[in-house]
């Protein structure tokens, strides 16, 4: 287990959004629904978003890519303790 504070980046893709977090000190979960082969962040899962987190728990920094995803994760119980972080790459 790292001693970095944990991030998970949903919809990660190749892990642009990662590696400036990681840069800044995180240890960087990519989620994508989508196989990433070249993924650059710490550690990757080929899942749903939504459903990875349902599965794995909160106190979880979320990045999401774009403001298209924000409202999937605004529907989380408070026990999640989810954080939500939007970064739009566009």
């Amino acid at each position: 287990m790292s001693d970095r504070p944990m991030l998970l980046d949903t919809y990660c893709k190749a892990g642009g959004t990662s590696r400036g977090y990681q840069l800044a000190g995180f240890h960087v979960t990519g989620v994508d629904i989508e196989p990433q082969p070249n993924y650059i962040g710490d550690a990757f899962y080929q899942a749903d978003a939504v459903e990875f987190i349902r599965e794995h728990g909160g106190n979880t920094v979320i990045v999401t890519e774009g403001y298209r995803h924000k409202d999937d994760f605004e529907k989380f119980p408070e026990e999640y303790a989810i954080k939500v972080v939007v970064h739009d790459a566009y």
